[in-house]
């Protein structure tokens, strides 16, 4: 443990506050509106304006089973989050008046070649069994020759050998999600204070007390960071290393009003999923260790050539936009969640790859019910698989 910081508070202004979030992502705001709704005194720090970071450059899907998650319980974390999607859009909805755009009509899996319907079956097959024992039943997972594909969706390319399709998997907009839960969380009584910069976190005998921003200091009982990549660096200072490696994800936007799609489309490499007022994402581009968002004429072509061979009306559609983001990876591909050990009072909950709006839901559940039960009462087994603590890691496979 590294020697403590010194704390002078004579030309600072000081804040106190239950909790304290670093982090205005849709991370942070989920476990600032569980918190508060709890009736915790919570207040939220964002170093720049509130969602603007990795959360407003995501596509929002919701597809625990299409991701085909390699590990077990990360696959059954990731159901157990999207079953309270439906009861978040209902509880935001009466708190916000925000509609988050919650639209679970289904996943369609295209496939190319004969060859390949077999191999995809058995990984769907086997990802749904393990991501939620008694979740989705074996009725959830469908194969559609092209004949009966064309019936269900006559979009899609009459090329393809069918499709697979996942009834209860969809989407949400991350946008409209995180600031919904940032004012339903103000309306419990939340803080949140945009352009502070967390530089450094207070403690004192093994305990955090609060942290440090430009000018000011805030005291609380716990301290939550939900910074993403930046989260590793506030760690380190107090000689917890933890490693976050960015993947950058680029993802084009075109809008088509005549295509009306209902389903999102999950290939291989691309996804097509239609947002509000005729918008289409289409991504995404993953580049390991790419830190910067600079968007590449070549990725987006390649995007797009693969979406319209899936999908060839896009052909059609009006070009909007692309953008780039960055996604806090960790080595082993699993984020970590829980408390710190060697200072009471830390916790965690960042790297969630490009899975943070779907574990959003589980992960401010779970943390926050985990904060105020007790540090011994975790709410979940699967969360012992995102302890920080977790001392051996295996090299991520970026794809």
């Amino acid at each position: 443990m590294r020697e403590e910081k010194k704390m002078s508070y004579t030309t600072h202004q000081s804040q106190t506050t239950d909790m304290l979030i670093v982090g205005g992502g849709v991370i942070g705001c989920a476990i600032a509106y569980e918190l508060s709704k709890r009736g915790l005194q919570v207040t939220l720090l964002e170093r720049g304006r509130l969602g603007l970071g990795t959360t407003c450059t995501a596509a929002g899907m919701l597809a625990p089973v299409a991701e085909r998650f390699k590990h077990r319980g990360l696959g059954s974390f990731a159901r157990l989050s999207l079953d309270y999607f439906s009861i978040w859009a209902e509880e935001l909805w009466e708190q916000s008046h925000v509609d988050i755009e919650l639209r679970k009509r289904g996943l369609f899996i295209p496939v190319g070649s004969a060859e390949d319907v077999q191999d995809i079956q058995n990984e769907l097959q086997q990802t749904n069994t393990y991501s939620n024992e008694g979740g989705i039943d074996s009725g959830g997972i469908r194969w559609h020759p092209s004949s009966q594909m064309m019936k269900m969706e006559p979009r899609l390319s009459s090329e393809l050998q069918g499709a697979f399709f996942l009834t209860d998997e969809g989407h949400v907009s991350p946008t409209k999600l995180t600031f919904a839960l940032a004012r339903s969380a103000e309306r419990y009584g939340a803080r949140i204070v945009e352009s502070q910069t967390v530089t450094h976190i207070l403690h004192k005998s093994g305990r955090v007390i609060g942290v440090e921003t430009l000018g000011q200091s805030w005291h609380a009982g716990a301290v939550i960071i939900c910074s993403g990549l930046e989260s590793g660096m506030l760690t380190r200072d107090l000689g917890v290393d933890l490693t976050f490696y960015p993947v950058q994800g680029e993802l084009a936007v075109v809008r088509s009003h005549a295509l009306q799609m209902e389903s999102v489309v999950y290939g291989n490499g691309t996804y097509i999923v239609p947002k509000s007022e005729g918008n289409i994402y289409i991504g995404a581009t993953s580049h390991a260790m790419r830190y910067d968002r600079t968007v590449k004429v070549g990725a987006i072509q390649r995007l797009i050539s693969q979406a319209t061979c899936l999908v060839p009306a896009l052909a059609e559609a009006e070009w909007i936009q692309a953008w780039a983001g960055l996604r806090p990876a960790t080595t082993d591909g699993l984020p970590f969640i829980g408390p710190v050990k060697g200072y009471d009072g830390l916790w965690l909950a960042a790297g969630h790859y490009r899975n943070g709006i779907l574990l959003s839901a589980a992960t401010g559940i779970g943390l926050a019910q985990w904060i105020t039960d007790g540090v011994q009462q975790m709410p979940w087994p699967v969360m012992t698989h995102f302890s920080p603590q977790r001392a051996q890691v295996r090299a991520l496979e970026f794809s």
